[in-house]
């Protein structure tokens, strides 16, 4: 893979959430929203159902039931 190709790659398929006070997930979004927002920003999907379809996807490949897309990411 080339260096163009792996910035490419990183760009599109590896992320980091940052989970510092200026850098973390919005408490008050959901964690659909949260994910629909960055895979529409980083053009991986084109629309807001394909965005909406893989937001469930990626949380069943971590175990996760896709009705966590509708909690918010900070629970006090």
């Amino acid at each position: 893979m080339s260096e163009r190709e792996l910035g490419e790659y990183r760009w599109r398929r590896a992320a980091m959430i940052f989970q510092t006070a200026m850098n973390s997930l919005d408490p008050v979004s959901t964690v659909g929203r949260s994910f629909r927002r960055l895979l529409l920003d980083k053009q991986i999907v084109k629309s807001g159902s394909e965005a909406q379809t893989m937001v469930g996807e990626l949380l069943d490949m971590v175990g996760l039931t896709p009705l966590v897309a509708d909690h918010v990411s900070f629970r006090a």
